[in-house]
């Protein structure tokens, strides 16, 4: 029985040690640096170290902040859990050294500082029992804190550079060293979609213009929040009124289209119930409602308000009713003006609210009637649009 305990504990330590060697294999060797910084990327369960001569600025783990963290030198690191990749970010411009927390025990704060003269460049945070919050953090001013939970294995590290300032070339040549992962010829323009990799293409396609950058020394796609007239352009155009931008697009998109109908009914019964808000909001020759020309800008913000009932639906009810002033729709509606076909026609105008609108040259017992009618119209749309059963046909 010894013998067998004894065997099964040789073949044990064998198989460590096979796997050991095997995880130093696969960890790629350190490459030799040739720019001032350099990206060292170091696959799961790796130490990520700077090649001679340089020192480590900053570092994290991919995925980050598992808790465990991320283990901190002068000139390398590794991040606290064996499945995560380790990125280092290493400079000759700079000599770095680390400063670590104290021990302690118990809830509470831990803090690294950098000593007088020196620059805090980022924060880390080590734990074995996953306590960590945040794998790597920025400073405060000089120094590095985090509240943990238990103290008792965590461990808290600042990088320090000895030029005071250097933090701020550290950001800007990082975000230079992200951005510039493609280089694109002269004639070129660099796309950086918001998924997918960044490339170099020879014009920039639907939903962007070509945008010069003399700094890069080629140019770059930027993303167009307008209109194009056609490729190859360098001119973005506002979107006209009732009108958005459209992703992967050189044009703009009538806001109608945008109505989805499950918002219509809401929005029907919002714009109801505006009507009694709108006495006296024209005068006695006017024949239609213009929220931008009729006066009563207060009593406007009202029908305004309901686009947050849906946008497209909005301008879909106004473009559609006969109650508002075609110089509105003119300017609001594009090319869905003039509306009023026979598959779409235009939807009657209410007396009752007109009458209304007109105010004080009503006589007062039509007044009360029309208030009265429209009353009860915006109950019963109210009504209608909180049950689900009778949303079909009382839609957009």
């Amino acid at each position: 029985m010894q013998m067998v305990f004894v065997m099964f504990a040789i073949v044990a330590l064998a198989a460590a040690a096979d796997a050991d060697d095997y995880q130093k294999a696969a960890c790629a060797a350190t490459p030799a640096g040739t720019e001032e910084y350099e990206i060292v990327t170091a696959a799961a369960g790796c130490e990520a170290k700077c090649p001679d001569d340089y020192s480590l600025v900053s570092c994290e783990s991919d995925p980050q902040n598992s808790g465990s963290g991320v283990q901190i030198t002068a000139t390398s690191c590794k991040a606290g859990i064996a499945t995560a990749k380790t990125i280092a970010t290493c400079s000759t411009g700079v000599s770095s050294t680390l400063e670590q927390s104290g021990s302690a025990t118990g809830k509470g704060e831990l803090k690294a500082s950098c000593p007088a003269g020196t620059g805090a460049l980022w924060c880390y945070c080590h734990s074995a029992n996953k306590r960590c919050f945040q794998s790597a953090f920025e400073p405060v001013g000089n120094a590095c804190a985090q509240t943990v939970s238990d103290r008792s294995d965590v461990t808290v590290s600042v990088l320090c550079s000895g030029i005071p300032d250097y933090r701020v070339v550290l950001i800007d040549a990082e975000a230079k060293l992200n951005t510039s992962a493609v280089f694109c010829a002269s004639d070129m323009f660099l796309l950086e979609p918001s998924n997918g990799e960044n490339t170099c293409v020879k014009d920039c396609p639907p939903g962007y213009i070509n945008s010069k950058d003399e700094d890069a020394g080629y140019g770059i796609c930027t993303v167009c929040k307008g209109s194009s007239a056609r490729r190859r352009t360098e001119v973005c155009n506002k979107c006209s009124p009732g009108t958005v931008p459209m992703a992967n697009s050189n044009d703009c998109r009538n806001m109608q289209d945008m109505c989805d109908e499950d918002e219509c009914t809401n929005c029907k019964a919002c714009l109801t119930a505006t009507q009694l808000e709108l006495t006296g909001c024209t005068v006695s020759s006017s024949s239609c409602y213009n929220p931008t020309e009729n006066g009563c800008e207060q009593n406007a913000q009202e029908v305004y308000a309901c686009k947050g009932k849906g946008l497209g639906c909005w301008y879909k009810k106004m473009c559609k009713s006969a109650c508002v002033c075609e110089e509105w729709k003119k300017v609001f509606c594009g090319e869905k003006y003039p509306a009023g076909t026979t598959d779409d026609p235009l939807e009657e105008c209410d007396t009752s609210f007109m009458l209304l609108l007109q105010g004080a040259s009503v006589p007062e017992k039509d007044r009360n009637a029309s208030f009265m009618a429209l009353h009860q119209e915006r109950m019963e749309v109210a009504r209608t649009a909180s049950l689900d059963e009778s949303l079909s046909g009382k839609r957009c």
